[in-house]
């Protein structure tokens, strides 16, 4: 199952080539959720500093004031204040989570208003040049569906379907279940991401006018990245530091700062720098069911895929990781 057809060479494959032109990224999430979101922020600006990537804004599709001012805190300590942020208006998750107030609080910071982040994304999208920008979604998908129903307005004449369709080249997405499709026995699993706005996950997945590249919630289970590593590289005025040592003592209930947590939205920024680390299915369709399991279908015609890895590519992955979020030998 690592058969990549035309469509998917002829869309993204110059992008995977290394080139000198960094790839131009716009990253959705759900902050606040699970810690892997600010690992993947890290991975992004320790990538845009080694010239490989250029992140041109984040969107936060979590509605809670405190996820857009932690994104904030994690881009002005890498030097990068100047990156738009947008966020979601009525979203689908509220509450506030393990991390992102405490270590707002613990630095003195207090929510301010953010950019809608749909109008963000149209302004985004309109200044790109056509086929720019690369898409990693790793929370809901409540943007992107918001974004493919806008309509034309004084920002762009082109309607969102049309505007998307023009300036994004791919979307890197985690979401989804895939395993059973390689394993008929495995379970199907009712991903969070795709569960929490069931109606925008359906409606983007079957919709979306580009390539989709789905990295499963079985490829980031089976790839923790290890506590004492990130400790031991990241200061602890590091607000991703910070926010690891309250998620684990949240998961451990009080017990230890030390839970190795699984890199499920790391593997889709990591996919975007270093697509070679990963298998990769044939082409196909995908739909979500009422209940938000994610299926597969293969075809030719079909533009989405999923990520795989067997053993030896989970080791790799975890050391391209391991760098990503520290910064060394990037």
């Amino acid at each position: 199952m690592k058969k990549i057809l035309s469509f998917f060479l002829l869309v993204v494959s110059y992008s995977f080539c290394f080139a000198a032109v960094p790839q131009t990224v716009v990253f959705d999430t759900d902050m606040g959720n699970d810690i892997d979101d600010a690992l993947a922020q890290a991975m992004l600006l320790n990538y845009e500093k080694a010239g490989k990537i250029k992140l041109k804004a984040i969107l936060v599709n979590k509605d809670n004031p405190y996820s857009p001012l932690f994104v904030k805190a994690i881009n002005d300590y890498y030097g990068r204040p100047d990156i738009p942020i947008g966020m979601v208006k009525v979203g689908a998750t509220k509450h506030e989570g393990p991390f992102v107030g405490k270590v707002c609080r613990d630095m003195e910071l207090k929510p301010v208003e953010f950019q809608d982040a749909t109008k963000l994304l149209r302004k985004v999208l309109a200044e790109s040049k056509d086929g720019e920008i690369v898409y990693v979604s790793v929370g809901f998908s409540t943007n992107i569906e918001r974004l493919l129903k806008s309509e034309a307005d004084s920002i762009s004449p082109l309607a969102g379907n049309e505007l998307f369709a023009k300036k994004v080249k791919y979307i890197s997405v985690m979401g989804g279940h895939f395993e059973r499709v390689l394993n008929k026995s495995a379970s199907q699993h009712q991903e969070y991401n795709v569960v929490c706005d069931i109606p925008a996950a359906k409606y983007v997945f079957k919709n979306a006018p580009v390539p989709i590249i789905f990295s499963g919630f079985e490829i980031g289970r089976d790839i923790r990245f290890p506590a004492k590593v990130l400790y031991e590289n990241l200061s602890k005025e590091n607000p991703v530091s910070r926010a690891y040592e309250y998620h684990s003592l949240d998961i451990t209930k009080g017990k230890s700062k030390m839970n190795n947590r699984e890199s499920w939205d790391l593997t889709s920024v990591l996919y975007v720098v270093s697509p070679e680390s990963f298998g990769i299915s044939e082409n196909g369709t995908t739909e979500v069911t009422p209940k938000g399991i994610t299926l597969f279908t293969a075809d030719k015609n079909g533009n989405r895929c999923f990520l795989t890895a067997n053993e030896a590519q989970r080791k790799e992955i975890l050391q391209k990781l391991i760098s990503g979020v520290t910064g060394k030998d990037n």
